[in-house]
């Protein structure tokens, strides 16, 4: 049996326990819209229902099971708030996300019995506590991301400082690491073929570096004491500004080195070190958008700078030295990605 027809299968069990449920006591088919809701809950968002389990042992049994299959993957609530949000076709949200077409058109049938808006539905549900909202979301925004001359020039300096001045003990150099102030918001929603799309403009305006982040020459810890030091007197400084995301550096011997490994990219330790910085800056209030990295090295001689080398890219040159900034776009479960991210740096274009 195929996954969604298993999927399908549950469903009809909940549905005949409900409707044996409702039959079988005297005011009991008064609950049976809401607990008709509670599946159509979990289908649709992959919450667990609180009164649907309590209908008997094969019920609870099966809401176990089939909460399980449904967040496996989240593909049918991704299919159904795309449609649902953005106005996507309902053929091309089940492309989209592979949802089969049997299954989408059961739990919108059940939705149109129970005369249930699912944009109602998902109102409460916000991206930035369910990382399948935020993947949907970002299938639909274009990340325009503007970094002033002062934000680029701090970075700029604490990048070279890591890297030209040694920090004793026979290392070379570190990464650095740092916090990027600016705004962020929403400036233009278009209507295409695969619904409603948005561009989402980030402009860091500030960049401060964390003295107290732990640093090595290949990784970089950011210090929770000094985001809440630094958030204080931020507020305090320039309240109109919020923290949009972080930096760090990729220091490398060579350009060679430097271009072979890609330095520009996020690594497997930086994905790792984003998800807890994440959940962090978001327990202080705060949505990240961006994450930097700054990849430097020493060249043999005066460098011009090329500018954009690819949309999410730029590189910096200032006498003899590269640097390779990018711009991820941070998701709400800390992952990152570069899709339809492009980076605008007006020190360099």
């Amino acid at each position: 049996m195929s996954r969604a027809n298993a999927i399908l299968s549950r469903i009809r069990i909940l549905e005949q326990e409900i409707e044996t449920y409702c039959s079988e006591g005297r005011g009991r088919r008064q609950q049976e819209a809401t607990l008709r809701r509670e599946l159509l809950l979990l289908l649709a968002t992959g919450e667990p229902p609180e009164v649907l389990p309590a209908c008997s042992r094969l019920a609870r049994r099966t809401c176990g099971v089939l909460q399980r299959a449904v967040t496996r993957t989240y593909a049918l609530p991704k299919a159904l708030y795309d449609w649902a949000q953005f106005s996507r076709s309902e053929r091309r949200a089940r492309e989209r996300w592979r949802v089969p077409r049997r299954l989408f058109e059961n739990t919108r049938r059940l939705s149109l019995e129970l005369n249930a808006d699912l944009s109602n539905v998902y109102d409460r549900f916000l991206p930035e506590e369910h990382a399948w909202i935020a993947e949907v979301q970002q299938d639909h925004e274009e990340l325009e991301v503007w970094i002033t001359d002062r934000a680029l020039e701090d970075i700029l300096l604490s990048t070279l400082e890591g890297y030209a001045v040694s920090p004793g003990g026979g290392k070379r150099y570190t990464e650095v690491y740092g916090i990027c102030f600016g705004t962020s918001r929403v400036v233009e929603r278009r209507r295409l073929g695969h619904g409603y799309h948005d561009v989402r403009y980030v402009q860091i305006t500030r960049a401060a570096p964390q003295i107290r982040a732990k640093v090595a020459a290949t990784w970089a810890l950011p210090s929770d004491k000094s985001l809440g030091i630094q958030k204080i007197l931020a507020e305090l400084l320039f309240p109109h500004l919020e923290i949009v995301g972080d930096y760090h550096s990729h220091p490398y011997a060579s350009l060679d080195r430097l271009t072979h490994h890609r330095g520009w990219e996020f690594s497997r330790q930086d994905e790792l070190r984003s998800t807890r910085w994440v959940n962090e800056v978001k327990r202080l209030g705060y949505s990240p958008r961006v994450g930097l990295v700054i990849a430097v090295t020493r060249g043999t001689k005066a460098v011009r700078s090329r500018g954009r080398v690819r949309d999410h890219v730029t590189h910096i040159g200032i006498k003899n030295f590269h640097f390779f900034l990018s711009a991820y776009r941070s998701l709400a479960d800390g992952s990152s990605s570069v899709s339809d991210v492009r980076l605008h740096c007006p020190y360099v274009t």
